[in-house]
């Protein structure tokens, strides 16, 4: 079972990482798109933005909600295994 956990602790370090990752790319995204906005007003932009705007919420929520939600599920089941494991 220590395996387990130690797994366990690796994917929650691992979704954390991904989880920062993720934000700095996306506020690199962000400052492009800010710096090329004025200069790309055309009806290829606009089909771009259909695709990219609900995707960029969707990772916006994600962001905001859904990882972090994760990663505190992981360090819940990580403190139940620890409890189950050393009999606390």
């Amino acid at each position: 079972m220590d395996e387990v956990r130690e797994c366990m602790r690796r994917f929650e370090s691992t979704l954390e990482d991904f989880q920062e990752a993720l934000q700095d790319s996306m506020s690199d995204v962000r400052r492009h798109h800010e710096a090329v906005s004025p200069l790309w007003q055309d009806t290829m932009r606009r089909e771009y933005d259909l695709t990219w705007v609900p995707l960029e919420e969707a990772i916006e929520t994600y962001l905001r909600k859904i990882g972090p939600e994760q990663v505190e599920t992981m360090r819940v089941k990580l403190q139940y295994l620890g409890r189950y494991l050393d009999g606390n």
